[in-house]
């Protein structure tokens, strides 16, 4: 169907199609419905010479110009309702062959994951630690800590073993691992961010660890003030760790202020420093070095109210 519109300075003559079912994607089962919009030629500046060209050099019968083309001058398409044809995907089943292990045992009784301990003093090389479970009250919990194992327990996995072969379990399978991805992706255990699989439950924590990377990548080291020099300073806390000595537990905190300058503290009575916002203190300036790099360190940190 022809129809006019306006570019702001002519107007213009357009084929506008019926809407028609648009088929895209892989095997072309997925679809969209679409308008296609054809801008044919200019017809004239004045309104009234471009409606007389167009109703009898072009047979156009609506002569009111086109709202949803004003200010267009090239071709382009409007999408409507999308639908798919693709088959749902079954319910799935765990098979049961998958449950067991190269010694026979029940993976599904496993809610571990293997962890390796060679360097800790008295600990076995390969022992077990407790896979997160974060649907423990559901009826499939059984079943999602058998996924956790294979997916994260690759090692008991021997492909040259009959029982194993996810080649004679099911053929279609890339390796259990996969499988075992895809179950947890649908089931919402992992989800992905930044390119890669992350826990559902460790995704806050993940992206607070990339946020503490970032603002320590554009911080300013080096000595900031005079030695010994007493300061006042707005600053937040970026990062905390703590280990035990012969005197107790000693604090190592990384701040930075309000210009991104880069503070650190150690010691045994770690200042109230907010993580979230900026806390006014007074401290005094030692200036240091550590591996290689300078360090400016906050001593008798004291919190302005």
């Amino acid at each position: 169907m022809l129809a006019i519109g306006f570019t702001k300075v002519y107007f213009t003559l357009w084929d506008v199609s019926e809407p028609y079912k648009h088929h895209y994607g892989q095997g072309n089962l997925d679809w969209e419905w679409r308008t296609n919009y054809q801008y044919l030629q200019n017809l004239s500046k004045d309104e009234q010479i471009a409606k007389d060209k167009a109703e009898h050099k072009f047979g156009v019968t609506n002569l009111e110009p086109d709202h949803d083309l004003y200010g267009r001058n090239s071709s382009f398409y409007i999408s409507g309702e999308k639908g798919t044809d693709r088959l749902p995907p079954p319910p799935w089943e765990f098979p049961e062959k998958i449950h067991r292990d190269g010694t026979g045992k029940d993976i599904r009784t496993m809610a571990t994951r293997p962890v390796n301990y060679e360097n800790v003093p008295g600990a076995d090389y390969v022992q077990f630690a407790e896979v997160e479970d974060r649907l423990a009250s559901e009826q499939n919990d059984r079943e999602i800590k058998a996924l956790w194992t294979m997916y994260l327990k690759k090692s008991i996995w021997n492909n040259q073993v009959a029982e194993h072969s996810y080649a004679v379990l099911c053929p279609q399978w890339v390796k259990p691992c996969v499988y075992a991805r895809r179950q947890l992706i649908n089931i919402g255990v992992i989800v992905r961010y930044d390119g890669q699989w992350i826990s559902a439950n460790y995704l806050e924590k993940y992206k607070e660890i990339e946020a503490k990377k970032l603002a320590l990548s554009v911080a300013v080291k080096g000595h900031h003030f005079d030695d010994k020099q007493r300061v006042t300073l707005n600053v937040k806390e970026i990062d905390c760790h703590s280990f035990e000595g012969h005197f107790g537990t000693t604090y190592l905190i990384t701040m930075l202020d309000d210009k991104s300058r880069k503070f650190m503290y150690m010691g045994s009575a770690p200042p109230q420093i907010e993580k979230d916002k900026y806390t006014t203190v007074v401290a005094t300036v030692k200036l240091d070095e550590y591996k290689s790099e300078k360090q400016t360190k906050l001593q008798r940190i004291k919190v302005v109210l």
